[in-house]
């Protein structure tokens, strides 16, 4: 879906998920795309100890706006 979008869009690149999936490639997570108002996604972590990391990745690598734990696996990323 967002390997469509030429260049990113503000602060996202499409290949940011690609960095995700092969820093952390077998950890089982799942990639929910979706749009609220900007680009949103939300990373499904299953693996306990892998979350701290994931945040961590994220923080440090995908300049997003807003990054929070929606529910106890799933971490939701969004640029504005």
């Amino acid at each position: 879906m967002y390997a469509n979008l030429e260049g990113g869009y503000n602060h996202f690149e499409s290949d940011m998920l690609a960095r995700l999936h092969a820093s952390f490639p077998d950890r089982g997570i799942e990639v929910t795309p979706g749009r609220e108002n900007s680009v949103v996604v939300r990373f499904h972590v299953p693996i306990a100890s892998t979350m701290g990391q994931v945040r961590k990745f994220v923080e440090d690598h995908f300049k997003a706006a807003e990054v929070e734990w929606e529910t106890a696996e799933t971490l939701r990323i969004w640029w504005d």
